[in-house]
C-alpha cells in the first residue's frame, strides 16, 4: 500500500522537476546547427544543407577536449556519414573567424634606429658604428661594465683573426704505435678449403679461431655430438 503524499512533500516534488528541466545557458563557442525537417524539404521553404562542425573547426577531431553531438543523436534515421556528422560541440572555434597572420603580427619592440653611441672597433681597422642601424651591424659586442659604452669589434677583424689562429696552429701528426702486437687477417675465414668432414655428422669442418697464433678446424653444427670439439689445430699465420 503506498503512502499517501502530504502537500510539503508534493511542493517538494514540483519543485525537483522544474529544477531537472531548467537548462544551464549555452556556451558563446558552440554553435547548433539546425537540420531542416522533411515537410520544409517537400515544400521548398527551406534548403538543405547539412553541415559538419569539424570542417570549419580549427581542431582536429578527436584531438580537442569537446563532446560533439551527432546528426544521429537528432534523427536515428541517417546512416553512414550523413550520421557521423558532427552538429553541436562546446569546443568549436570557427577557423574562418581567427586572425590571419599579418594581424597577429605585433610591432616591433624596439624602432630601428641608429644607435645613439658611436664605437670604434677594438680590432684596429678603425671602423666605427657610425651610420649603422641595429639590423645591419655585424661584429662582436662584449659588455665592459654596466653603466660604460660595450666594446665591438667588426665581422672583418674577427674573420681575420680566425684566419690568422687557423694559420699558426700546427699540424695534427698521427701517431702510429708500434707496440701493439700483430693481429691475424680476418680473411682467412673467406678461403675456400676443404678440412674434411665430421665423423658423427658429416657435415663440412669448419675453420674457427682459437686465439692469436692457432684456429681450429671443429664441427659448428650444434645438433652434432662433437659440436666445437676440435678434430686439429693449424697456424693463423701470425708469429
Amino acid at each position: 500500500m503506498t503512502k499517501k503524499l502530504s502537500n510539503q512533500e508534493k511542493k517538494e516534488r514540483k519543485a525537483d522537476r522544474r529544477k531537472s528541466k531548467q537548462q544551464k545557458a549555452a556556451s558563446p563557442t558552440v554553435k547548433t546547427v539546425t537540420q531542416p525537417k522533411p515537410a520544409d524539404l517537400v515544400t521548398g521553404t527551406q534548403e538543405a544543407q547539412p553541415v559538419n562542425l569539424c570542417d570549419d573547426c580549427a581542431y582536429e577531431f578527436g584531438e580537442c577536449e569537446g563532446k560533439p553531438k551527432f546528426a544521429s543523436d537528432q534523427d536515428e534515421t541517417l546512416t553512414g556519414a550523413d550520421a557521423d556528422r558532427v552538429i553541436e560541440c562546446p569546443a568549436f572555434v570557427n577557423v574562418a573567424k581567427m586572425p590571419t597572420a599579418d594581424q597577429a603580427k605585433k610591432e616591433p619592440a624596439v624602432e630601428d634606429t641608429i644607435p645613439e653611441v658611436v664605437i670604434v672597433c677594438s680590432g684596429g681597422c678603425g671602423k666605427t658604428t657610425e651610420g649603422m642601424t641595429l639590423e645591419t651591424r655585424s661584429g662582436e659586442f662584449k659588455q665592459v661594465d654596466e653603466g660604460g659604452v660595450p666594446q665591438w669589434t667588426c665581422q672583418d677583424c674577427l674573420d681575420k683573426a680566425t684566419t690568422e689562429s687557423e694559420e699558426e696552429r700546427e699540424p695534427e701528426t698521427q701517431v702510429i704505435r708500434t707496440d701493439l702486437p700483430e693481429r691475424p687477417d680476418p680473411k682467412r675465414f673467406q678461403a675456400e678449403e676443404d678440412y674434411g668432414a665430421c665423423q658423427s655428422c658429416e657435415r663440412p669442418l669448419k675453420r674457427t679461431a682459437l686465439n692469436r697464433y692457432q684456429d681450429a678446424i671443429r664441427c659448428t653444427n650444434g645438433r652434432c655430438r662433437a659440436y666445437r670439439a676440435i678434430v686439429k689445430t693449424i697456424s693463423t699465420g701470425v708469429k
